[in-house]
């Protein structure tokens, strides 16, 4: 097959006709670049096709991912293996999920250099704004759905047979976690300083003390797959279905790593506060109904406070060390960046700093 291209100017259309099986058959073909200001660590295409009546089961349009063409960003990338996650998923995880994910359609790695394309169906339904927040009715499914999910995987010990499917806490992602804090707060605390409070000054100047012991902590039997990036920028929702994007971040986890990032920085403060006890319920449940009979309430909501803290990372990390292409990146960074630390006061997250300074 003809190599394949590392960025959008290279598509050509012999490349894509090969793709979807169909050589000689495409007439012609746009692509455009997509996901400006999402945080996303990638480039990403929409491509419409135009294909001959022999190639008419073929798709009209599809999305390519690329890698970052930023060198910040594609250094972070590459530093938490984070190509390799995604490419590796859709190959051989996202097919077992009760969530949604788009097709794969084609797909290569290189590990010498993290080079990767990744071409995938264009998912429909309705992609919320993660600023603007989302209905209850919405959170409520994105939770059940996380359940189900969480159980399908929950203690699956094929996990640890897959080599490049880390633990939350492996050794080369924590200092790289520890070191991108560090900078990120560095950078991002001018940005918040109208909105940060002195005890979230205080957490922020200490918290690359906690990542070890928290990520130690997420990481802990009984552990899932985690998704890592559960958030509505990624959710494509279809009436009562729910389809996923961005598998970058999949690692080892227990399940409120991905529940307490999804609550905490997706749901407007208010909402958060209204549905919070409804949606830990709903969780809990629903793994409960598919089988779970090992993780109690008081184990979620000590789990639910620890991720919440930890989550932390996401604004910071986001909003200091990544290229920030536009202004609509920076006002999401500001919103996780406000609704996280709202709900750290709100469970009183603070309480368990000394449980982790020395974990």
């Amino acid at each position: 097959m003809t190599p394949a291209p590392r960025c959008i100017d290279d598509l050509t259309i012999d490349w894509l006709a090969e793709v979807f099986g169909a050589p000689g058959q495409l007439r012609a073909f746009d692509a455009r670049t997509i996901g400006a200001g999402v945080g996303l660590v990638g480039s990403l295409a929409r491509i419409e096709m135009r294909w001959d009546d022999d190639g008419a089961a073929a798709p009209a349009t599809a999305v390519v991912k690329f890698p970052a063409q930023g060198e910040e960003s594609r250094f972070v990338a590459m530093v938490l293996r984070m190509y390799e996650r995604e490419v590796r998923s859709y190959e051989q995880l996202t097919d077992r999920s009760p969530l949604g994910s788009a097709c794969r359609y084609f797909s290569t790695f290189d590990p010498a250099t993290h080079d990767f394309t990744l071409v995938i169906e264009e998912l429909r339904g309705e992609n919320p704004d993660q600023i603007e927040g989302c209905t209850e009715s919405r959170a409520l499914l994105a939770v059940e759905r996380l359940a189900e999910h969480h159980a399908a995987f929950w203690e699956d010990g094929s996990l640890d047979d897959l080599g490049w499917l880390p633990s939350l806490d492996d050794a080369q992602i924590v200092p790289a976690v520890q070191i991108a804090f560090q900078a990120g707060w560095a950078a991002l605390a001018p940005q918040v300083d109208d909105v940060a409070t002195p005890e979230i000054v205080a957490l922020c100047e200490q918290f690359p003390d906690l990542i070890p012991g928290l990520m130690k902590h997420l990481s802990q039997p009984p552990f899932t797959l985690a998704h890592g990036d559960y958030r509505l920028d990624n959710m494509f929702f279809e009436q009562s279905e729910l389809a996923l994007c961005d598998w970058q971040l999949v690692c080892r986890a227990r399940g409120p790593y991905d529940l307490g990032y999804f609550t905490t920085q997706s749901l407007n403060v208010e909402h958060r506060r209204a549905w919070e006890r409804d949606l830990l319920a709903r969780y809990h449940a629903v793994l409960t109904a598919n089988g779970v009979t090992n993780y109690g309430v008081d184990d979620l909501n000590d789990d639910y406070r620890v991720a919440t803290l930890f989550c932390l990372v996401y604004p910071v990390v986001a909003g200091g060390t990544l290229t920030v292409s536009d202004d609509r990146h920076l006002a999401l960074c500001r919103t996780l960046f406000q609704r996280c630390c709202g709900a750290i006061a709100d469970l009183r997250c603070l309480d368990l700093v000394d449980r982790f300074v020395r974990s």
